[in-house]
Formats: C-alpha cells, sequence, structure tokens
C-alpha cells in the first residue's frame, strides 16, 4: 500500500517538471530569438569598442560649471562675507555633485568586427527620447553602423586610414550630430593592429 500510494505523487512530480523544463525552452528560444545574428556564433569577430558620448568634454566641464554656479546661489554662498561657508558649499558641491565625463556620459557604443573580408560596425545606444546627465541607461541594439571591404592587397596603414576617416565620417551624420565619439583609443591602436592577421582572407594571400 505504501509503494501504490507513492507512486502518482512521483508521476505528478514528473509531470510537473517536464511541464517547467517546456517552459524554460520556450522562454529561451523567444530570447534567442530577439537575439541580433551578429551576436550568434558565426564568421565574425569582434576586435575593439569605441564609446560614444552624450557630448564633448568640453560641454560637461561647462554644464558642471553652471550647475555649481546655480547650486552656490541657491544656497546663498558668498566668498566673501562667508569664505567658511563657502569654501565647504563647493566641496560639499564637489563630493555629493560632481562626476567624470568619462564613462558617465557614455550613451553608446561602436563594436568593431570582422566578417570576412569585411570590417564591420555595430551600434548600440541608449534608447531615450531625450539623454540626460546621470540618466539611467538601458542600451539596445541599432543595427550596423558601417561596412568597409577590404582586398587582400590592401595594406595595414590602408585599413587604418579607410576605418579612421569612415569612423570620422559617421561623427557628422545626423545620427551622431550631438554626440561625441570617442576616438582616442583606437586611433592608437589602429596604427599597431596588423590588420592583415585579423582578415582571414588576406592571410591565404600571403
Amino acid at each position: 500500500m505504501l509503494q501504490s500510494s507513492v507512486q502518482p505523487n512521483t508521476a505528478s512530480l514528473q509531470r510537473t517538471l517536464r511541464q517547467k523544463a517546456a517552459q524554460v525552452r520556450k522562454a529561451s528560444m523567444v530570447g534567442v530569438q530577439s537575439i541580433p545574428a551578429t551576436h550568434m556564433p558565426g564568421p565574425q569577430k569582434f576586435f575593439f569598442e569605441i564609446p560614444i558620448y552624450r557630448c564633448t568634454f568640453e560641454a560637461h566641464t561647462e554644464l558642471i560649471a553652471r550647475e555649481k554656479d546655480e547650486y552656490l546661489r541657491c544656497i546663498g554662498a558668498d566668498p566673501i562675507t562667508k569664505p567658511d561657508s563657502y569654501a565647504n558649499s563647493v566641496a560639499s558641491f564637489d563630493k555629493e555633485r560632481w562626476y567624470s565625463w568619462r564613462f558617465n556620459e557614455v550613451v553608446g557604443w561602436l563594436r568593431l568586427y570582422r566578417y570576412g573580408s569585411q570590417i564591420r560596425g555595430e551600434l548600440w545606444f541608449v534608447r531615450s527620447k531625450r539623454l540626460l546627465p546621470r540618466g539611467q541607461k538601458n542600451y539596445e541594439y541599432f543595427g550596423k553602423a558601417f561596412e568597409l571591404h577590404f582586398s587582400p592587397t590592401d595594406s595595414d596603414d590602408q585599413i587604418a586610414t579607410a576605418l579612421l576617416d569612415e569612423l570620422q565620417k559617421l561623427q557628422g551624420t545626423r545620427q551622431f550630430k550631438k554626440r561625441f565619439i570617442d576616438l582616442e583609443c583606437f586611433q592608437t591602436a589602429a596604427l599597431l593592429i596588423q590588420w592583415g592577421k585579423l582578415l582571414p582572407s588576406r592571410e591565404r594571400h600571403v
């Protein structure tokens, strides 16, 4: 009798586990279908990420300066009549409200990758109608930003120059008109990368 009473419970548990497993598989497939093709296993090879800033460093510095002036004005801080209070207020602002431009103002990324004899850039950007300082950031995939084709005869310098030119052109497009593509690191690395080894189609012609 003990065995017969346990068997239905076991069968019920097995059915429940199978149902949950099916739900997990279904949910995972929905997630996979929403992933861009460039993130699925394939011939692409990512090799560099370039940050896109909400504004330039200079614009950020001006914004912080305006916020500090407004903050000191609102609390009545006066460096002449209340020098100690003024100094404390400045220190308080710098500690509690100031923030670095580096990384904190990033609103997007260009991810460079190799695809056969091509070098492409995919765009990730914050999904928001208005980009605010210190705003919450939820990055979303916005598609392919550019695509360049190279031949086996192109030199490393030619590839580096073509890439830098393309990225600088992006800065002037409407999509990036009010943003700042930070090419500082890539400009340094581009001249040092052995592009011939990165592009497999070129390796076969060496």
